[in-house]
């Protein structure tokens, strides 16, 4: 009887053995067929990531020179300003600062060599009122990435922030 029970759990060993093979067969053949949808998480995530960034900093300059921004975007847009002299060159140098324009090489085991560019596209103030100098505005911010992907196509992506801002006057009030 002890001679039987040995070949049992052989056989039972073995076929157990055959169905973890199997299994782990089947998670590979799943985990090779789902590596595109994971590349395509892993560049739309980098590139998000990328355009936020470029969009903070672009911010972090609006709120340190607000005086500049102001100035630049009232020569290009101001109706108080005639059309023909109206000229977009300073909110042009203002939008297109070397900070804001990125680009990254990034190696990796599923995008192979990728190169994005990345820069802050555009800077749009939207006021709540045409006759309201003071109060509240809204900043637009794009951020524009490009790059190749693995199978040879340009991809371009847009990403745009909209961000509340309280003007007020600094200066002392007698």
């Amino acid at each position: 009887m002890k001679v039987r029970r040995r070949g049992t759990a052989v056989v039972i060993a073995l076929v157990f053995g055959m169905l973890l093979l199997q299994m782990g067969i089947v998670y590979i053949n799943i985990l090779r067929s789902s590596k595109p949808q994971t590349s395509r998480i892993d560049e739309r995530s980098r590139v998000e990531f990328l355009a936020n960034g470029l969009i903070e900093l672009a911010l972090l300059k609006f709120r340190f020179l607000p005086t500049d921004f102001y100035a630049s975007y009232d020569a290009a847009f101001s109706p108080a300003i005639p059309v023909s002299n109206r000229n977009n060159a300073y909110l042009r140098s203002f939008i297109e600062d070397p900070v804001f324009t990125v680009h990254e090489q990034v190696e990796d085991s599923l995008l192979g060599n990728v190169v994005y560019n990345a820069q802050i596209s555009d800077m749009i103030l939207h006021t709540v009122a045409t006759s309201t100098w003071w109060g509240v505005q809204a900043l637009e911010i794009r951020a524009t990435v490009t790059f190749t992907s693995p199978e040879a196509e340009n991809i371009s992506r847009t990403v745009t922030k909209v961000y509340r801002i309280d003007r007020t006057s600094t200066a002392p009030v007698n």
